[in-house]
């Protein structure tokens, strides 16, 4: 799952445990400042993967992350839709879903 707009985890931890030990959350998120609670909260789950990156650039994560099933985006910005599609074309693979947080 490729989860943008990670902030400090919270949401993350719960999809964490959803995806279970054998699934993956790639955390993208943009603030230095909260990365060191993601980072925190990667040494409790170790299937969290922070990317500390800019959603609206998913080609300067791209060699980072592989296909997903599910994209996660909880990103309050006026072109979210445009960020959605643009890390859907790069990451989502065939009969993948995309999630909206609004």
């Amino acid at each position: 799952m490729l989860y943008l707009g990670a902030s400090t985890g919270t949401t993350v931890s719960h999809v964490a445990d959803l995806v279970g030990p054998e699934g993956r959350v790639f955390a993208v998120e943009l603030s230095p400042r909260v990365l060191p609670r993601l980072l925190l909260l990667a040494r409790e789950y170790p299937n969290v993967h922070p990317i500390l990156a800019d959603v609206r650039a998913p080609a300067s994560y791209f060699g980072d992350i592989p296909e997903v099933s599910v994209i996660y985006q909880d990103v309050s910005q006026p072109e979210q839709l445009a960020i959605a599609q643009e890390n859907a074309r790069l990451f989502l693979r065939s009969g993948g879903w995309i999630l909206l947080a609004l």
